[in-house]
C-alpha cells in the first residue's frame, strides 16, 4: 500500500491515493488543485523514504472538495466568589483535499534500468528506392573566346615600354646639364684668355714708348757734357 506523510499548517496527515484528509482552511475555490511539497515520509510497498526533513522532490497533488465547519466548541470562563461567568461557542473551518496521486523521484537504479532502453535504437523501416532516371545528356557549349585576356599582356608591355622611356629622359637630363656647365667654362676661359692678351699687349706698347724718353734723356745729358768740356 502506498501512502505519505504530509505537512500543512503546523499539522501532519496521513495521504492515501483515493481517500480526503480535513486540513486548516485554505483560501481556495472548490474544484482547485493543491499541491503538498512538504513530504515527510513515503511508503511504497517494501520501500520506505525518509525525508531530512522533507523528500527531495515527492509531491502530493491533491484536490479542494469542500469548505466545512467543525463541531461546535463551548468556550466557558469562571472566576469564583465575583459572580464571573462568560460563555461562548466556536466551530472551526475546514478544508476537504481528496488525494490524486503521490508522485516519487525516480531512484539511481531506476534511472540506470530506464538508460539501455532508451539508448536502444528503434527499428526503421528501409525506405523503397525509386528507380533511377536517366539524365539527358547535356550539349557542351562552345567555349567563349576570352579577347580581354589576350589584350592584358600587351599592356603590360606597353606599360613597360613607358617605364624605360621615363628612365631614359631621367638619364639624359644630367648630361645636359654638363653639357652647358662645360660651356660655361668654355666661355669663362676665352674672357680670361682675351683678358691676358690685351694685358700683354698694353705692356709692350708701354716699354716701347717708355724706351724713347729713356734715349731722349740720354741725348740730353751727353750734350750737358759736351758745353762743360
Amino acid at each position: 500500500m502506498k501512502y505519505a506523510v504530509v505537512e500543512s499548517g503546523g499539522k501532519q496527515y496521513i495521504a492515501r491515493p483515493g481517500e480526503t484528509i480535513e486540513v486548516d482552511h485554505m483560501s481556495l475555490d472548490v474544484g482547485s488543485s493543491v499541491n503538498f511539497k512538504d513530504v515527510l515520509l513515503v511508503v511504497d510497498g517494501s520501500t520506505l523514504r525518509i525525508g531530512q526533513p522533507v523528500v527531495k522532490g515527492a509531491v502530493v497533488k491533491g484536490k479542494v472538495v469542500d469548505q466545512i465547519k467543525g463541531r461546535k466548541i463551548l468556550v466557558f470562563k469562571y472566576k469564583p466568589k465575583i459572580r464571573y461567568r462568560r460563555k461562548q461557542g466556536h466551530r472551526q473551518r475546514y478544508t476537504q483535499v481528496a488525494i490524486e496521486g503521490i508522485n516519487l523521484p525516480k531512484t539511481a537504479a531506476e534511472k540506470a534500468e530506464e538508460a539501455p532502453k532508451a539508448a536502444a535504437p528503434k527499428k526503421t523501416t528501409p525506405a523503397k528506392k525509386k528507380p533511377a532516371t536517366k539524365a539527358e545528356p547535356k550539349a557542351q557549349k562552345p567555349a567563349a573566346k576570352k579577347p580581354a585576356e589576350a589584350k592584358k599582356p600587351a599592356a603590360k608591355q606597353t606599360a613597360r615600354k613607358t617605364t624605360s622611356k621615363k628612365t631614359t629622359t631621367k638619364t639624359t637630363k644630367p648630361a645636359a646639364k654638363k653639357t652647358a656647365t662645360t660651356k660655361k667654362s668654355a666661355g669663362s676661359t676665352k674672357r680670361t684668355t682675351a683678358k691676358k692678351s690685351t694685358g700683354t699687349k698694353k705692356s709692350t706698347s708701354t716699354k716701347k714708348s717708355s724706351s724713347p724718353k729713356k734715349s731722349s734723356t740720354k741725348a740730353s745729358s751727353g750734350d750737358t757734357k759736351k758745353e762743360k768740356k
